[in-house]
């Protein structure tokens, strides 16, 4: 297991998101007008998803290794693995969701694929929950 790995680059996310914040426009406007802003920005978020990826490539390779990552330290950012995420949560997830990163679009749609199946088998049970909780 390569626990040192998993924290220095940790370490390293913690530090891009920090200089996210910095950098990061005031407005969409701003964002737009300014290419250095634009530039920093989407280079830092493109780091800090390949430090993410990294740690998931590490954190997968290690057995006994707890593959959820809560990472707590920088607000707004909570790691998940896809496939953890209750049923609603993914279909919402696929439908709602951008992928900004992907290494094997056949794998990506192969997963998205068996999501919908299973929502469809579950969405009956799901609808009568709602009716439920709208009813009180």
């Amino acid at each position: 297991m390569d626990k040192e790995r998993i924290y220095a680059k940790m370490d390293e996310m913690e530090q891009y998101l920090k200089e996210l914040h910095e950098v990061v426009p005031d407005s969409l406007e701003d964002y737009r007008d300014s290419i250095e802003k634009k530039r920093a920005t989407e280079r830092l978020l493109q780091i800090t998803i390949e430090a993410v990826m990294d740690i998931c490539s590490t954190a997968k390779a290690s057995k006994g290794f707890d593959k959820r990552i809560k990472y707590s330290v920088t607000e707004g950012l909570d790691v998940q693995v896809f496939q953890d995420l209750p049923l609603y949560i993914r279909k919402r997830v696929l439908k709602e969701g951008k992928v900004l990163h992907c290494k094997d679009e056949d794998l990506l749609y192969d997963i998205a694929i068996k999501t919908a199946k299973e929502f469809e088998l579950f969405r009956p049970k799901y609808e009568i929950y709602l009716e439920g909780v709208a009813k009180g």
